[in-house]
């Protein structure tokens, strides 16, 4: 078990779940463990203004799942290295004046580089050819024929192993192009096509990923006016073709909770988590069956966590490494933490 706690950041391992108490599901607020060890004492993205992102990912070569501290304005870097619990402070800027910085892995090499979406719709990127640390990474813009000034989303559509592009000007046209890494230097994205309809372009529409029927490629699933699933762009390996449906979306309606689609319970389908964010802190999962793509919504779990946590704070991801997501919330109260619940399924 470890602990990492500092002015900024406290981010705790579970024991097993077996040895806590479930609370009514499957996920518990890793606070209550009675035995926390604060040997590892450390500041990292300390800054309660909100001025500061965090990223998850396979940064430094091996298998630990590595947080990335980016400080939106002036584009500085700062790496937490999970395996040997040390900060990194990286040697240069990138992605500085507020624009978005997300994380992909466009050579294939298990490693996440860095993507920068700019406001006018033109993306950059680092590759991440050195343990995390970026110095030697030349930044390349992406040569494509279309911007990204709406949605931008990262994932493998045709099952390389390579993270591709799919792309939502505001005129609401999806575009995509599948990685080249034999061509990285000129553009990266081959095999750019256009989706043949505005899809998705509501005034509070959402375009989400996630592999809905376990092909291991991503899809898209359309969350529409907050209140409704609109069909889904399921990835044939090198275009979208669209599985016609809509239903409408028991949960996640309100105007203070948002939709984050991911694989909870390990399966290879993409569930539904509906966060909260005001003081309640409600968590809900809903799991997609296979083939039914959520036509049974009854919730799994239900819980509390993360008061206040909002998209920008809160976060799924499979932190300790086991194969399955973790929740992670990063609050904002003169302090910043990060609290990690697991518990199998």
């Amino acid at each position: 078990m470890w602990l990492i706690f500092g002015v900024s950041i406290f981010l705790l391992k579970l024991p097993s779940c077996q040895t806590l108490p479930m609370l009514g599901s499957c996920f518990v607020n890793g606070i209550v463990s009675p035995s926390i060890s604060r040997a590892n004492s450390v500041t990292f993205c300390s800054n309660a203004d909100g001025g500061s992102s965090l990223l998850f990912g396979r940064f430094t070569g091996n298998d630990f799942i590595d947080i990335f501290c980016h400080r939106n304005s002036t584009g500085g870097m700062t790496l937490f290295n999970m395996n040997s619990i040390q900060v990194l402070s990286i040697a240069r800027t990138f992605c500085e004046g507020g624009w978005r910085l997300m994380t992909a892995d466009l050579n294939g090499d298990s490693n996440q580089d860095l993507v920068c979406l700019r406001a006018d719709g033109s993306v950059s990127y680092l590759l991440n050819t050195d343990g995390g640390t970026f110095l030697t990474a030349a930044e390349q813009n992406i040569n494509a024929s279309f911007t990204c000034n709406k949605t931008l989303i990262f994932g493998d559509i045709n099952g390389d192993n390579k993270d591709d592009i799919v792309c939502q000007n505001e005129d609401g046209i999806i575009h995509f192009a599948l990685t080249n890494s034999s061509n990285l230097a000129t553009g990266l994205f081959t095999s750019q096509q256009t989706f043949p309809t505005s899809w998705c372009n509501g005034t509070m529409d959402q375009i989400m990923k996630g592999d809905l029927n376990g092909d291991g490629k991503i899809d898209l699933l359309c969350h529409a006016e907050r209140t409704y699933l609109r069909s889904a762009l399921i990835s044939s390996g090198a275009s979208f073709e669209e599985e016609l449906f809509e239903m409408e979306l028991e949960v996640c309606g309100d105007e203070n909770q948002f939709l984050l689609v991911r694989d909870i319970n390990g399966d290879g389908y993409a569930d539904l988590v509906c966060k909260s964010s005001d003081l309640t802190g409600t968590t809900k999962i809903i799991h997609n069956k296979p083939g039914e793509y959520f036509t049974d919504q009854s919730v799994r779990n239900e819980f509390r966590f993360c008061v206040n946590g909002g998209p920008t704070n809160f976060y799924v991801e499979d932190v300790n490494r086991d194969g399955f997501d973790d929740l992670v919330c990063q609050t904002s109260i003169a302090k910043r933490y990060i609290f990690i619940s697991r518990c199998y399924f």
